[in-house]
């Protein structure tokens, strides 16, 4: 799956589930960014699309348990 992002009038992408999911962890990619792959119907929130296929940011560094 290739995923497109779109934030103001910047583009970015495609890129993988996998590469997604790293930018949004480093805060290169915002879950407000709208997102879209092949098959939705619109743009969505970044966040939203991510729920659908089960992922969730990773924790950051900070956040990671001990």
């Amino acid at each position: 799956m290739q995923i497109h992002i779109q934030r103001g009038q910047e583009s970015f992408g495609p890129l993988s589930l996998e590469e997604t999911t790293r930018y949004l962890a480093r805060g290169d990619l915002l879950e407000t960014d709208l997102a879209y792959h092949e098959g939705m119907n619109d743009w969505a929130p970044l966040g939203e699309l991510l729920l659908q296929f089960g992922e969730t940011k990773p924790a950051t560094e900070s956040t990671k348990p001990t």
